[in-house]
């Protein structure tokens, strides 16, 4: 009977080392509110290239379209007849 309740107590001890093992990688991870701060910062940086990448990409494919080039086409048309001539 002695024994059986020296090994509890063994790996009762066993246990609780662990845990505070386990609790004490864990607090180690976390990282510091500076770190928070500079993650933070890099992301919003990412976000905004991204952003102004497919931003410029719409406008290029936007302004290559065949709807915009006929409009172009035709404006520079109508301007073209409004236009007084120099002969």
């Amino acid at each position: 009977m002695l024994q059986r309740w020296v090994k509890m107590k063994v790996l009762l001890a066993v246990a609780v080392l662990v845990l505070v093992l386990v609790a004490h990688s864990e607090a180690e991870e976390e990282p510091t509110l500076q770190e928070h701060f500079t993650n933070l910062q890099q992301h919003v940086k990412d976000l905004g290239e991204s952003f102004l990448e497919k931003a410029k990409a719409a406008i290029q494919k936007i302004q290559e379209s065949t709807i915009a080039t006929n409009a172009r086409n035709w404006l520079n048309e109508q301007m073209e007849k409004l236009m007084p001539k120099d002969s």
